[in-house]
């Protein structure tokens, strides 16, 4: 795969952007965006090693779609999350509904379309994506406001959509309209089987180690549905994500996830830095592990856990994340630094 850009090169912060909607799974009606219950990951034999290798993608040198595509799966092979390969079914998917948002603009960002109005590909994305000759059993979309890299690319700096585009997805459909923004189709089997897999012991994480260039802000009104952050504030700190689920998780239930410690420091001072821990209903904490936390429902996934800063970071800042817990009786850890932009 050609090598990408860097993120530092193109991750905004919300500011000023038009709100991005929460991605669905194929299953609300058209207009509708609601939270999901967290998916149970399922890990059997039928589920497959992280992808490392997919063909170059077909999208023209220099456009939005390939920016996209290679910043997205540079931030997912770095952060152990698997590669995903472009379909151009999907791609056909997507593009639909941006060109079917910018021909009706009251609808604003939506998952669904209706059939009386111009432009109409199907109601939800699984009829979109089987009406390109794709039938997926599972359709993940997110959509952003902004046509730009930076624009697509602020979906990152999100808690929800960040847990859709990190998931164990297999394929990906990018499409770009000026006048309505960004939207990503991927392709997720039926009941998780067959969903790419780190190999036990390891999680998926992100920022992604060493990353330089992230924001240092996140805004919580921006993500829909908001996450229950606290009440009234404008700014936050990047969300952080920790991806528990792995070869050796099986399925993997929110009651199957104790913490013990998450927590964020500037990395040169050792300055503990204020944060909200987020996690499916259901994970739970030792006695002693001094977590601010909060049940999220919302998460698309009982593995992913976040972590997100009360406050906006400071800028140019190394900081240091450590993670402790247990999955199903089992320790697991992980120890990295990001630098804020």
């Amino acid at each position: 795969m050609i090598a990408p850009a860097p993120l530092s090169a193109v991750m905004p912060a919300l500011r000023g952007c038009r709100a991005v909607a929460v991605a669905a799974l194929a299953l609300l009606a058209a207009g509708q965006a609601l939270p999901q219950k967290a998916l149970p990951p399922r890990v059997d034999a039928m589920s497959i090693p992280l992808v490392d290798e997919v063909a170059p993608p077909s999208y023209p040198e220099g456009s939005t779609e390939r920016a996209v595509f290679d910043i997205l799966n540079a931030a997912r092979a770095k952060g152990n999350f698997g590669l995903l390969a472009q379909d151009a079914r999907l791609d056909a998917a997507a593009a639909a509904h941006a060109g079917y948002l910018a021909r009706n603009p009251v609808r604003g960002l939506t998952h669904g379309e209706s059939a009386d109005e111009p432009g109409f590909t199907g109601e939800t994305p699984m009829a979109r994506a089987r009406a390109a000759g794709f039938s997926p059993a599972t359709s993940l979309e997110v959509l952003s406001g902004g046509a730009s890299v930076s624009g697509c690319l602020e979906l990152l700096n999100t808690v929800y959509h960040l847990s859709l585009l990190t998931i164990g997805a297999t394929q990906v459909g990018i499409g770009v309209h000026a006048r309505a923004g960004c939207v990503i189709d991927m392709h997720l089997p039926l009941h998780n089987r067959g969903m790419q897999v780190r190999r036990g012991g390891t999680v998926g994480v992100y920022p992604y180690p060493d990353q330089e260039g992230v924001p240092t802000e996140f805004l919580p009104d921006s993500e829909t549905p908001r996450p229950p952050l606290e009440a009234g504030v404008r700014e936050v700190g990047p969300p952080i994500l920790v991806d528990l689920t792995s070869k050796d998780t099986g399925v993997l239930r929110a009651s199957d996830i104790v913490l013990s410690r998450f927590v964020l420091k500037e990395a040169a001072t050792e300055r503990p830095v204020a944060a909200t821990v987020l996690a499916s209903v259901g994970v739970s904490a030792t006695a002693d592990a001094s977590l601010v936390s909060r049940a999220d429902a919302a998460v698309a996934s009982s593995g992913h856990v976040f972590l997100v800063p009360t406050r906006p970071l400071k800028a140019a800042t190394t900081y240091a994340v450590d993670f402790e817990g247990w999955v199903k009786g089992v320790a697991v850890g992980r120890r990295w630094q990001f630098t804020t932009r």
